[in-house]
């Protein structure tokens, strides 16, 4: 029998379906400090996939937010993360 994918095995082959920018994830009070960057950490590699498409001339959809701002945003977001668990 085939395990069924759990909520965050989904949050994370999607996070833009489940959380509207990537502050809503650190907001989000359910979430582990670890399962908040793991969720940062496949959008990040979302957006990567989207601007090297972009550079294809494979444009984004209309409803995504700029990619580059979004990845900078994301970027911001895991470099605080990773300076929290430090200290």
């Amino acid at each position: 029998m085939k395990n069924s994918p759990t909520l965050m095995d989904k949050i994370r082959k999607n996070p833009a379906e489940f959380f509207d920018t990537p502050h809503d994830v650190t907001r989000d009070n359910n979430l582990t400090q670890d399962q908040q960057n793991d969720i940062l950490k496949a959008w990040e590699d979302d957006v990567k996939a989207l601007l090297r498409a972009e550079s294809e001339n494979m444009p984004a959809s209309e409803k995504q937010a700029k990619p580059a701002e979004l990845l900078s945003t994301i970027s911001k977001l895991r470099a605080e993360q990773q300076e929290r668990q430090r200290d």
